[in-house]
């Protein structure tokens, strides 16, 4: 995930003149370099953001952030990952002068309870589900939507494998690329059993599917000229 968001960024990075560093895995320095005329960004995972408070704050360079976005709020009530991540919030709110703080989460059941630990104020964003949820189930080749008041299933079509010039059949024998097709170019969530599933049902989308990247692109473009008038 962390590598997914530099790339994203990478662009604005290159636009708005900002660092950009990743904190993942063994990547990461402690404590960050020092820039003197250049902002930066750091995308961590929870535990490296935890480590990179503490780099900091040894260094006495905390009055060096200014802001903390933290993505998936709701991970705070998780066992061990949520405890690091209140840790790390909590050592920031202990700051006399500590950055503005930022808690994202679309599944928060207890937002005010959260709300009163941050000391901050909550903004809800959107209002009821825009799509409708509807439930499939594949079997086989056969596509079956399943009612909600019975939880019965009902024959609906027939799957088919994505017209390419490589041969889905062998790449795609379930038809996900299919699929996925069908909600592109919005985003689509892939669960697979395992990371080495992950990896390969990845490449298999990758090398099946019809690229996007600019139709991405314009949108980047759209997104950074909106900030440039609206900064200007």
């Amino acid at each position: 995930l962390v590598e997914e968001k530099v790339r994203e960024l990478a662009e604005f990075a290159e636009h708005f003149s900002f660092g950009l560093e990743r904190y993942a895995g063994s990547r990461g320095r402690f404590p960050p370099r020092k820039r003197r005329n250049k902002r930066a960004v750091y995308v961590a995972t929870i535990e490296k953001a935890n480590s990179l408070f503490n780099s900091l704050y040894e260094e006495g360079r905390c009055s060096e952030v200014g802001l903390v976005v933290v993505d998936e709020l709701h991970m705070i009530g998780d066992g061990y990952r949520g405890a690091i991540l209140e840790t790390c919030l909590t050592k920031f709110l202990t700051l006399k002068s500590g950055p503005r703080i930022i808690g994202m989460t679309a599944t928060l059941n207890n937002h005010k309870e959260i709300a009163g630990f941050m000391k901050c104020s909550m903004e809800h964003v959107g209002g009821p589900r825009p799509v409708t949820l509807v439930e499939h189930v594949k079997m086989g080749d056969t596509i079956y939507s399943v009612e909600k008041t019975r939880g019965e299933l009902k024959s609906v079509r027939q799957s088919t494998p994505l017209s390419s010039p490589v041969n889905t059949t062998t790449l795609d024998k379930d038809c996900v690329a299919s699929l996925v097709q069908e909600v592109l170019p919005e985003r689509v969530l892939v669960f697979c059993p395992t990371k080495n599933s992950c990896e390969i049902t990845a490449r298999m989308l990758t090398n099946t599917l019809p690229s996007t990247g600019d139709e991405m692109k314009h949108k980047r473009t759209i997104l950074i000229d909106r900030i440039r008038a609206e900064t200007a």
